[in-house]
């Protein structure tokens, strides 16, 4: 509470405290109905705890205009639980739970259609995007501009409503620049997340290509590209505002062993990397294990899972129910590159999945409705 407060702006209610429920969460001024089960001694449920606590700020202190908005409400307290893990937890718990827990659900929505008026509100598209957009914009601001605009945002409309506009105003009036490029691509009309294909050659001239896939429209943002010298670590950002190809030069970099972009994974995207030599090319590998997609979704009753890997690698799908009960499992090897698996779930009950793809060292879960 002191780390939002600090942030935001003070706590403006007389008291807060959390009530206990077998069903739960939401949050209420000054009390928030908190599900038993979550009640545990490992901390697993800390992202919900900050969530709720964030409404205090986000819902009720400055409510959104109407249901256009709602990601004023729910982006906002998701990019919360991330927060949270950062300032109570650390930097490197803050990287894992924006890739692994919002970015990962980002990248597979429940529902379709843009971040503001969305065709569903509860899904994943105004929770997890929306806090991935939030993520990207203290990254395009910086942590400064970005802070004291919500400082101020709350201020202006405190106990009263916002629109989307209004947010992107403030943020603006701090920018000190226009951000119409960043809403209209991510809030108000772009879908989907870009897909970048990054090609480089170390022997030779310096050559890197990014080559962004048009799958559902191209992004413009500002990417930092990692090169790697030996020890050495040589950073450049550099502003990918694409042509109708969807390509760009890079040479500034005099000399690299290897190269990697957006290395604090600050954009919801997805990456593959072709290294070229003289006489022959490398596949176009991913640079991590990712669960790309699991469609469709709503689905009845085959699920596809669409997932990409760097190597080679022992692999374990499940399906869990909403009571945390196994419904499916199976285990194989992944190929190289991108792979899909599907499950059948034509002998379980209509209702909530959690898909989990499991790696020796990585964990990637999504949540899929079974609608029969």
């Amino acid at each position: 509470m002191n780390s939002f407060a600090a942030n935001f702006g003070p706590f403006v209610f007389d008291r807060f405290g959390y009530n206990m429920a077998r069903n739960g969460d939401m949050e209420h001024a000054t009390s928030v109905t908190h599900y038993a089960g979550a009640v545990v001694a490992n901390r697993g449920w800390d992202w919900l705890l900050f969530h709720e606590m964030s409404h205090h700020w986000w819902g009720d202190w400055v409510t959104c205009g109407d249901w256009r908005d709602l990601w004023l409400n729910e982006g906002f307290a998701s990019y919360c639980e991330a927060l949270g893990m950062e300032w109570v937890r650390g930097e490197a718990d803050f990287r894992a739970y924006v890739k692994n827990d919002l970015q990962a659900a980002a990248r597979n929505p429940s529902g379709t259609g843009t971040i503001y008026d969305p065709d569903y509100f509860w899904g994943t598209i105004v929770y997890e995007k929306g806090a991935c957009v939030m993520h990207m914009l203290r990254y395009v601001m910086g942590d400064s501009l970005f802070f004291t605009a919500l400082q101020d945002y709350g201020q202006q409309f405190a106990f009263s409503t916002a629109t989307t506009a209004d947010f992107q105003t403030v943020c603006e009036t701090h920018y000190d620049s226009t951000l119409q490029w960043f809403f209209d691509q991510w809030v108000f009309e772009g879908v989907g997340y870009p897909r970048y294909e990054v090609t480089y050659d170390i022997i030779g001239p310096p050559q890197l290509t990014i080559h962004q896939q048009q799958t559902l429209g191209y992004f413009t943002m500002p990417i930092e590209v990692e090169g790697y010298v030996e020890d050495a670590i040589i950073r450049r950002t550099y502003w990918v505002e694409p042509d109708q190809n969807g390509d760009w030069l890079t040479t500034d970099i005099q000399q690299f062993d290897s190269v990697r972009i957006d290395p604090e994974g600050w954009i919801l995207k997805l990456v593959t990397y072709h290294l070229l030599s003289n006489t022959a090319s490398a596949p176009v590998l991913p640079e991590s294990f990712e669960l790309v997609s699991a469609y469709p979704n709503p689905f009845n009753p085959t699920l596809s899972i669409e997932f990409v890997s760097p190597a080679a690698q022992p692999v374990t799908l499940r399906a869990f129910d909403v009571q945390g009960r196994l419904a499916f499992i199976e285990s194989f090897v992944s190929s190289p590159g991108s792979n899909t698996r599907a499950w059948n779930a034509s002998d379980k009950s209509s209702g909530i999945y959690w898909i989990q793809l499991t790696t020796p060292t990585e964990t990637r879960t999504v949540k899929a409705v079974l609608l029969k």
